[in-house]
C-alpha cells in the first residue's frame, strides 16, 4: 500500500506536456495479468484525484490525502507540505524525473512532447514507442483514447489495459472530499 500511496502523492516535477483536465476524467485500467482487479482513477484540474480499487480508496484534494483500505472503519490522512499539485504517474520509476511525467490522463500528449516514434496502424490506431533511461514504453491509442501501455524495465515488464477513458460532463469536486463515515488517523511523517 505504501508504494501506491507514494505514486499518488503530489510530485513537484515540471511536466513535459501540460495536463490539467478541466472536467472530471475517468480512467479504468487493469494490469494485463490473470486475476488482476481493475482500478478506477478520477482526475480534475491539478489538485484533485481519486483512486478506487476493490481493496482501497485514495482521495486527493491537495494538500489533503485520505487513504482507506479493507478496514473500512479507519483510514489515514496526511497533508502535502510541498507544492500542492496532483500527479498520477503510470510507471513505478520514482527515481526518474523523466518517467514521472508520464501520467494517467496525459499519455498521448507526453509521447508527442518527447517526440516518441509514432506508427499509424489500421482503424485510426497509433502506436507510440519511446525508450530512455533503460525503460521502453509502447503506448497504443485508438481515436484519441489510450488502449494499452507496455513497459519494459531492467527489472521486468508488464502491460496495462484501459477499460475506460472518458471525460465526464462534470466539474464538481464532490467525489474528491474527505470520505464520510470513516475515522481518520494522522499519518506519521516519513523519516
Amino acid at each position: 500500500m505504501k508504494k501506491l500511496w507514494f505514486l499518488l502523492l503530489a510530485l513537484a516535477v515540471p511536466a513535459a506536456a501540460e495536463c490539467v483536465p478541466h472536467k472530471v476524467l475517468k480512467i479504468v485500467t487493469v494490469f494485463d495479468r490473470e486475476g488482476e482487479e481493475p482500478a478506477t482513477l478520477y482526475r480534475l484540474g491539478d489538485r484533485y484525484g481519486r483512486l478506487e480499487t476493490r481493496a482501497s480508496l485514495f482521495v486527493v484534494n491537495e494538500p489533503d490525502l485520505w487513504v482507506v483500505t479493507d478496514d473500512v472503519q479507519t483510514g489515514q490522512h496526511s497533508v502535502d507540505t510541498g507544492t500542492p499539485k496532483f500527479h498520477a504517474p503510470i510507471l513505478d520509476a520514482m527515481d526518474s524525473k523523466f518517467w514521472r511525467q508520464f501520467e494517467f490522463g496525459c499519455e498521448e500528449p507526453f509521447m508527442k512532447a518527447v517526440n516518441a516514434r509514432a506508427e499509424p496502424l489500421d482503424g485510426g490506431v497509433t502506436r507510440y514507442t519511446h525508450e530512455v533511461e533503460g525503460v521502453s514504453v509502447v503506448l497504443t491509442v485508438a481515436k484519441g483514447k489510450p488502449q494499452r501501455v507496455e513497459v519494459t524495465t531492467p527489472k521486468g515488464s508488464y502491460a496495462i489495459r484501459y477499460l475506460e477513458f472518458e471525460m465526464l460532463d462534470e466539474t464538481s469536486t464532490d467525489r474528491f472530499k474527505k470520505p464520510e463515515g470513516i475515522r481518520f488517523e494522522e499519518a506519521k511523517p516519513e523519516q
